[in-house]
């Protein structure tokens, strides 16, 4: 997908986005301009162009201003896809870690995960589930994936082949899932981090994908809920990863 972020004069805001989305999400194209054309051109950065508009699937601006300036050059023509974040200019510096934080928290429920890790393709129905907590794909906003990435370092040998490659360490991804706000499931899963995070000492919980008999399970734990205004989800920190 392609996506637009939009600010003034992109100095900050949007420049900030695009970089950073840029990295985290290799699979998509980012872009960014501002709306005030002389402060761009004077900052040297991009002025927002009619092309860019047309270019994108989707386009975050920071504030209701920017959104009315596009409306009044082109009209309704691309207002559908545009989403306001609410991000004012109050940051000093490009990639200020607030900045991200903030970027993040508003713009990663739009942005959907294609890495080719483990990809589960809509609209093939999936089961997700989580402790005893199964969820229908048709909930599920993003596509979670399981997935493990493993990193081999050359080791000093300690007997006589010092060619010998060993597995020295093991990253492992969040993994990150959405879902349509459903206030029951909610509190199911928020005991459930209860149950896990919270009273036991073991923290230790399964989560699966099962898609036409094949199941991917990762033992892991909750590493937090989040709660916004139309959905839900939660992010799963895992241990390891198996499948049968």
């Amino acid at each position: 997908m392609k996506f637009l972020f939009v600010c003034s004069a992109n100095k900050i805001r949007s420049i900030s986005a695009e970089l950073h989305f840029a990295e985290e999400f290799p699979e998509h194209e980012f872009d960014s301009a501002g709306t005030n054309h002389e402060e761009c051109l004077k900052n040297g950065t991009t002025p927002l162009s009619e092309e860019q508009l047309s270019w994108a699937d989707k386009i975050f601006v920071m504030e209701e201003k920017h959104r009315q300036i596009i409306r009044k050059h082109t009209g309704e023509k691309h207002q559908k896809k545009i989403i306001v974040l609410g991000i004012q200019d109050v940051y000093k510096k490009p990639l200020d870690k607030k900045l991200i934080k903030v970027l993040e928290d508003k713009v990663l429920k739009h942005i959907p995960d294609m890495s080719p890790r483990f990809q589960i393709n809509k609209p093939e129905p999936y089961i997700l589930s989580i402790g005893d907590i199964l969820i229908a794909s048709e909930s599920i906003l993003n596509n979670p994936a399981v997935a493990v990435n493993m990193k081999y370092h050359e080791i000093p040998s300690l007997d006589s082949q010092p060619s010998q490659r060993i597995l020295a360490a093991i990253q492992y991804d969040d993994i990150r899932v959405e879902i349509r706000h459903d206030e029951e499931l909610l509190m199911e899963l928020m005991n459930l981090y209860q149950k896990y995070n919270v009273e036991g000492p073991n923290n230790d919980l399964n989560l699966g994908i099962i898609k036409n008999g094949f199941e991917v399970y990762s033992i892991g734990y909750l590493r937090e809920i989040f709660n916004y205004e139309d959905s839900f989800g939660f992010t799963f920190t895992p241990n390891y990863v198996t499948s049968r």
